[in-house]
């Protein structure tokens, strides 16, 4: 048995912005099991055609910087700071249908969750922060590692992604991809390219606008509103599959 401390982590390390890709072929390592030496030998070999997929195919273009982990948009900037590209604010939101969604903005966007919610067609309370056991168990990241590239996991596949539509202004943004010990830097065209190759078109907005909403103006931005809803397990489950979550990721 190969364990998933050892050669799964190393495959891993070697093949950064590629996890978020690998998330499906290591999905059993993920929560804290091991691979047999077929089982290794399989996810590394649909790791390796993965990578040529998005990297040759997909000619996804992106910069990746390694730094220590951060958890706020101020902290990745003293280490991305310097570097050409705007910073990203990741949101992650709930309703009290307990549908999910990313809002992703630049770090200057205004976002008001009272004026996004009656958009949406929630109601002037209908969004809240989802809570921090969602991020492990719905998104897969760790605490402060809320990314659009977390919908690569199938457990994310019902979560609604709002993107700013200031980020086609940029020559490119900085984001997390599944960890945030590094930050890639990628236009809004190749984001679309990573989008679109997992099913999800993506949706721009204009997040600071306030349209009105009423009995003749209905929200616009209501076709958003996941069809599905995620329920979360119970907290012992939550806990043991965090503690397993956790195990992997810090090996």
């Amino acid at each position: 048995m190969i364990s998933n401390s050892t050669s799964v982590a190393d495959v891993f390390i070697d093949h950064k912005f590629n996890l978020m890709y690998a998330k499906r072929a290591f999905g059993h390592w993920h929560v804290g099991e091991v691979m047999d030496e077929g089982e290794f030998c399989e996810a590394r070999e649909d790791l390796a055609a993965l990578e040529k997929n998005y990297k040759e195919e997909l000619q996804i273009g992106f910069s990746q910087y390694d730094h220590p982990v951060v958890l706020s948009v101020e902290a990745q900037a003293k280490y991305v700071g310097h570097m050409k590209g705007a910073w990203s604010k990741n949101l992650f939101l709930k309703d009290k249908k307990h549908r999910f969604y990313i809002v992703s903005a630049l770090a200057d966007t205004k976002v008001d969750l009272k004026v996004l919610s009656q958009r949406l067609g929630l109601g002037k309370g209908g969004l809240r922060m989802a809570p921090e056991e969602a991020l492990a168990e719905i998104l897969q990241v760790p605490l402060g590692c809320v990314t659009p590239f977390a919908l690569v996991n199938e457990s994310a596949r019902h979560v609604s992604l709002l993107l700013d539509q200031g980020f086609n202004t940029k020559e490119c943004c900085f984001f997390h991809p599944l960890s945030n010990d590094m930050s890639i830097s990628l236009n809004a065209h190749d984001l679309d390219k990573f989008l679109k190759s997992i099913g999800k078109d993506p949706a721009y907005v204009d997040l600071e606008s306030n349209p009105s909403v009423g009995k003749d103006q209905p929200p616009d931005l209501v076709a958003l509103v996941p069809s599905g809803t995620t329920v979360l397990p119970e907290p012992a489950e939550i806990t043991a599959s965090c503690k397993a979550w956790t195990k992997a990721m810090s090996s």
